[in-house]
């Protein structure tokens, strides 16, 4: 499970910090990370413009209930069950941005960038958990 959908006013987005380097859903390299325990640096999906419908719901979120689930580290083997749920977030409207980002090497393909403020700071024990190292 990754990425994220949306309707009657709820938008659920689920990510996934470390990839792995067997990850398969993309070619692109998600850079979706945490500033601190209660900021968020997230990517939509490719070939997004600023005008695409979700980046308008985000540009305008006053009617919508934005939630994030986070999982650590990608594993086919476990079923993608480990997702902690870290409540509802709001888009910082004046971060978002239209950039693009290396599809292979001929070809670069749109994409948006913005920072989640959390509704409530992520507890600090999971908040290390989830930021730690995974190579080790």
């Amino acid at each position: 499970m990754g990425g994220y959908t949306f309707s009657n006013h709820h938008m659920v987005i689920f990510v996934t910090l470390d990839k792995g380097k067997d990850f398969q859903a993309s070619q692109i390299a998600y850079e979706d990370e945490f500033i601190d325990e209660q900021t968020f640096k997230w990517f939509t999906k490719s070939n997004r413009t600023m005008e695409s419908k979700e980046v308008q719901l985000l540009l305008h979120p006053e009617e919508w209930h934005i939630h994030l689930f986070i999982k650590r580290k990608y594993n086919q083997q476990d079923n993608e069950t480990d997702f902690y749920y870290l409540g509802e977030i709001y888009p910082v409207v004046e971060s978002i941005r239209q950039t693009q980002k290396p599809m292979s090497k001929q070809k670069m393909i749109n994409i948006v960038e913005l920072i989640f403020n959390l509704k409530n700071a992520v507890e600090p024990n999971l908040y290390k958990f989830l930021t730690s190292s995974l190579n080790g």
